[in-house]
């Protein structure tokens, strides 16, 4: 008996990848109208389906985005991540990666966007650059030799004090 591919033109199948995807999902006509949202897409953003089919993806422009980045998103390579930084119906403002794909649905030209808020992920960035920055720092005013070993292999890295020392 020969498998049948559930993905041969099911809607279904469609309708269960795309509202179960953790990444927020739309596809928008080239003026930036919204023809197609996902569930992520409208929890992240804190609109209805029927709410967001009614707006274009300037409408999500936090006020502090220029517009620039919204063209550049727009004429951005495709499968590059351009970070943007985007306002909830709520009036917060989180920071997203969004990647384009040109795509042809019944012969009309449209844009698929990806979109993931990415605002915690840049929280521990910073938080890290600012716990290194503080390490630096505290390195400097104790003005003790470093030195690190990588056991994984074997290799042993001195600072410029620690030479200074010896």
């Amino acid at each position: 008996m020969k498998n049948k591919n559930i993905f041969d033109h099911s809607d279904a199948a469609f309708k269960v990848l795309t509202e179960q995807s953790v990444q927020g999902i739309s596809v928008s006509a080239p003026d930036g109208q919204y023809i197609f949202v996902n569930a992520t897409f409208c929890q992240m953003l804190g609109y209805s389906e029927k709410e967001l089919l009614q707006m274009t993806v300037f409408d999500m422009k936090a006020p502090k985005q220029d517009h620039r980045s919204f063209e550049q998103t727009k004429n951005a390579k495709e499968n590059l991540a351009v970070r943007v930084m985007l306002q909830r119906k709520d009036g917060s403002i989180f920071i997203a990666e969004v990647i384009k794909k040109n795509i042809t649905l019944d012969g009309q030209t449209c844009v698929l966007g990806v979109v993931q808020d990415i605002s915690e992920r840049i929280t521990i960035e910073e938080a890290l650059i600012k716990s290194e920055l503080h390490k630096d720092v505290v390195m400097q005013i104790a003005n003790d030799g470093i030195w690190d070993w990588h056991l994984d292999t074997n290799f042993v890295l001195y600072d410029e004090r620690y030479y200074a020392m010896a």
